[in-house]
């Protein structure tokens, strides 16, 4: 390998890793709300009441109206939580995949750094999710 491919495979590497983690912060901070806090269900369970109470307030909704709303409310959220537990064991799966691919095409020593690289990311995506 020369000098010129093996800097374009680490640049091809280290963007491929920067995709993955971005992806993955993206997924957890905005669509799949990955182990969710007690603090972030709260402030769900608060967003849902306030849009609950704004359709209400708004659209003059009856008592029964009311009570429809609530129940369509609640029903869809348990679909939305299911499609998204779905969503996410497929996106490990792709997640794993694109990373097995990586390990195939590295030198030993590299395939040791991009492990650690890796171990690296986990670790500050847990210190995110305790804050």
């Amino acid at each position: 390998m020369n000098v010129a491919s093996g800097r374009w495979m680490a640049v091809v590497v280290g963007l491929t890793l920067m995709l993955g983690v971005s992806i993955g912060v993206v997924l957890d901070r905005s669509v799949l709300g990955v182990a969710a806090s007690g603090a972030r269900r709260a402030r769900r369970e608060e967003d849902r009441g306030r849009f609950m109470a704004r359709l209400t307030t708004e659209l003059a909704l009856s008592a029964e109206q009311q009570a429809v709303l609530g129940q369509t409310l609640s029903a869809r959220h348990a679909e939305a939580q299911a499609f998204w537990r779905e969503a996410r064991a497929e996106f490990s799966k792709l997640r794993q995949e694109y990373r097995d691919e990586i390990r195939d095409m590295l030198e030993p020593e590299q395939r040791a750094r991009f492990e650690e690289m890796l171990a690296e990311a986990e670790a500050r995506h847990r210190q995110r999710e305790h804050r």
